[in-house]
Order: structure tokens, then sequence, then C-alpha cells
């Protein structure tokens, strides 16, 4: 189990860089959770990574990304959400 939560943290971390690079802000809350966000977007998203969850802002709902690509769940909910 922690092998491949310390794996999920090693994609996390370049997914996290495409992120970036594609204009999305991603913010560091804990080691376990970060907050995404993109400019002239309401919507925040805390995802955790190393369980594959995530929380959007001010919703108050919760999405379980498991069993898909977090970089595409991720860009697609920006891309429906407000």
């Amino acid at each position: 189990m922690k092998e491949m939560r310390d794996k999920r943290r090693g994609q996390w971390a370049a997914m996290r860089g495409q992120l970036e690079r594609e204009g999305y802000t991603v913010t560091e809350i804990t080691p376990y959770q970060f907050r995404i966000t993109k400019p002239g977007r309401k919507t925040k998203l805390d995802f955790y990574p190393s369980n594959k969850r995530a929380g959007a802002i001010p919703d108050n709902k919760w999405y379980d990304v498991r069993g898909v690509n977090p970089y595409n769940w991720i860009t697609n909910f920006f891309r429906t959400h407000a």
C-alpha cells in the first residue's frame, strides 16, 4: 500500500508541473493535499493524490477519482464548473 502511495506522489509531481504550465495554480496545503485553481473560475478543487479523492470548494462535494486519469479528470472538472 505504501509503495502505491509513493508511486502516486511521483506521478502527481509530473502532473502538477503540467497543470501549472497550462495556467492552473497548484498550492500545497499539506504533503497530501493540494488546492487547484484556474484563473477566472470561482470553484477551487482540493486534490488528494495519495488516495485519489477531490473536494470542490465552495460546492462542498467530494469526488472519487480512482480508476480514471487524474489529469484528464481535473481539466474536465474545470471545463464543466464555473
